[in-house]
């Protein structure tokens, strides 16, 4: 009795995990039949507590076919790698190999592509692929924070723990300072305000901290911090101006906002609202006023949690509410 061959599919997906990119097979009806077998697998994990095995590594070998056999320039796999901008897009992407042994398909390992490289044969890709959890080991969880303030420096909505039979021992939340805005324009203004404490190295490190806009490497914006303020006598929520800009291609001689120390302790903030051209206060107005810190995670600015269970916290993790980015972790909830 002939013994069946397996047929294996293997597909590359785009960024969002779920939309295929390509798809290549090994049976030669397949419509792009360029997938070697494989042979060995390179890494397996064993979990005896668990009676578990799964694979941790694996390599797999696509041809390079030619789309069109008279240019050597138009390999199948070579045409994938770029990404608009002439950059390697496939390291990263969700890949998922599957087996069928001539009952249906089952999933031989869903991971990440840790890495492409080309053969001696220059006719053959060879595909690093990682087990989903190579991108948890290079996420890191708390990489940003907003939960601190610098203009009066503390906790934001305030950061404690209950001790039990002594009460609670709180960092109150954030007293806003007393401050007056003064306009220049519809989109720039001045905020006066006293401040009870000196100003630190790490507060005008951050308060000074530029960086390019989103999309926009043009305009420099203040990317460590935003602004919260409301009316000082109607009280209720706060305002929110965020990309506040240093400099902006309609600035005259750019330089948006600058902090400046008039004494120890009197501070005055040139607010250039031409990017988001969020609401600023009227004229003269009396307001409340905190500057949120809002950048990487330092031994000066911590990220503050409390008050959620274990799941949460771990679902949060894998969610990248804490991240700087979304770390595409897949899990079952």
């Amino acid at each position: 009795m002939a013994g069946i061959l397996p047929e294996y599919v293997f597909k590359v997906f785009q960024e969002d995990d779920s939309t295929e990119l390509f798809e290549v097979g090994t049976d030669p009806a397949h419509a792009k039949p360029y997938l070697k077998a494989p042979t060995d697998l390179d890494e397996q994990e064993v979990e005896f507590a668990k009676g578990a095995v799964s694979i941790g590594q694996l390599n797999l070998e696509v041809v390079d076919v030619l789309t069109d056999p008279t240019d050597q320039n138009t390999g199948f796999i070579t045409s994938q790698l770029p990404d608009a901008a002439g950059y390697s897009q496939l390291n990263g992407h969700r890949a998922l190999l599957t087996e069928d042994l001539g009952s249906g398909f089952s999933t031989v390992m869903d991971g990440v592509i840790r890495s492409v490289r080309l053969l001696d044969t220059f006719s053959t890709y060879q595909f690093e692929l990682r087990d989903i959890r190579e991108r948890e080991r290079k996420t890191k969880a708390f990489a940003t924070t907003s939960t601190p303030t610098i203009l009066p420096r503390g906790v934001l909505n305030g950061y404690g723990i209950t001790v039990p039979g002594g009460g609670i021992f709180p960092i109150p939340a954030t007293e806003p300072a007393i401050g007056t805005y003064r306009e220049r324009s519809s989109v720039f203004g001045m905020i006066e305000f006293q401040f009870a404490l000196p100003l630190t190295t790490p507060m005008m490190d951050a308060l000074q901290s530029i960086g390019p806009l989103d999309g926009s490497p043009q305009i420099l914006v203040y990317d460590r911090w935003k602004l919260l303020y409301r009316d000082t006598a109607g009280g209720g929520a706060y305002t929110t101006i965020a990309n506040i800009a240093h400099s902006h291609p309609s600035l005259p001689g750019g330089g948006g906002l600058f902090p400046y120390v008039g004494s120890t302790f009197a501070v005055g903030l040139n607010i250039n609202n031409v990017v988001d051209s969020g609401t600023l206060p009227s004229n003269g107005q009396a307001i409340d006023v905190i500057v949120q810190y809002d950048g990487p995670v330092t031994e000066d600015w911590e990220f503050h949690l409390q008050n959620l269970t274990v799941g949460t916290l771990i679902a949060n993790a894998y969610d990248g509410v804490y991240s700087a980015e979304d770390p595409r972790i897949r899990y079952d909830a």
